[in-house]
């Protein structure tokens, strides 16, 4: 795989590929990405929690994360991250129990801001399944246990000097898609948020053959192509 996925990538690829600085974009929880007050939306009662999460976000920041929840539950960054410990805990605990690792791919340092309600809005759904999946004990296949790790990575950033907002989107989606693709224990691929963040990514999963779950990408293209995702696409 690692011989044809390489032919089949571009030189700037390769480069992109090669450069380690957009491990700062990436987390299971060792730093945190959503580092703004997201709750300043009126609806759903999150005013509410405003000022009880700016008053406790050293928690977060010192990765105190089941206290910090217990204070923010709106967080579902910070909740991703505590599942992630006690996934570990409980891989560790048998042979039999293997950590599954899945990578999340959510725009949250775009628009100013704007990209944290909709990466939290996915990291939400994400957490309830990795929790609701973990607590059960995992998945079990034959003598094994599968518990779920995740790793988010932030697509949202843009280079200032590309005019065309939606390529420099699709540039970064490549990004972090090459990012996820060459780390070789990562299984699979939650994202992106937008429908040309997740076209021009799909390439990468497929060449890597990593499957793709795009919950939020809606765009219609044709029957025939399908972005070149098949057999690792599901929407």
């Amino acid at each position: 795989m690692g011989t044809l996925t390489w032919a089949k990538l571009s030189n700037s690829d390769q480069k992109i590929l090669d450069d380690p600085s957009y491990s700062k974009h990436f987390s299971s929880g060792d730093s945190i990405l959503v580092n703004k007050y997201p709750w300043l939306n009126k609806t759903d009662n999150s005013e509410k929690w405003k000022d009880t999460c700016q008053q406790h976000w050293n928690l977060k920041t010192e990765k105190k994360f089941k206290k910090f929840i217990e204070q923010c539950p709106n967080d579902s960054e910070a909740r991703i991250y505590l599942n992630n410990s006690e996934a570990a805990d409980m891989a560790a605990k048998s042979s039999g129990n293997v950590l599954v690792k899945v990578g999340v791919s959510v725009p949250i340092s775009r628009d100013n801001g704007q990209g944290v309600y909709d990466s939290l809005e996915i990291l939400r759904g994400a957490s309830f399944a990795q929790q609701e999946i973990n607590k059960e004990g995992g998945i079990q296949i034959g003598d094994i246990r599968l518990f779920i790790q995740i790793n988010i990575v932030d697509d949202g950033n843009r280079d200032s000097s590309i005019y065309d907002i939606i390529q420099a989107e699709r540039i970064e989606a490549r990004k972090a898609a090459k990012f996820l693709a060459t780390k070789e224990d990562i299984t699979g691929i939650i994202g992106h948020f937008s429908s040309d963040a997740t076209e021009a990514a799909s390439e990468i999963y497929r060449n890597y053959g990593l499957i793709l779950i795009s919950p939020t990408s809606t765009a219609v293209r044709a029957t025939g192509n399908l972005w070149g995702f098949l057999p690792f696409k599901f929407k």
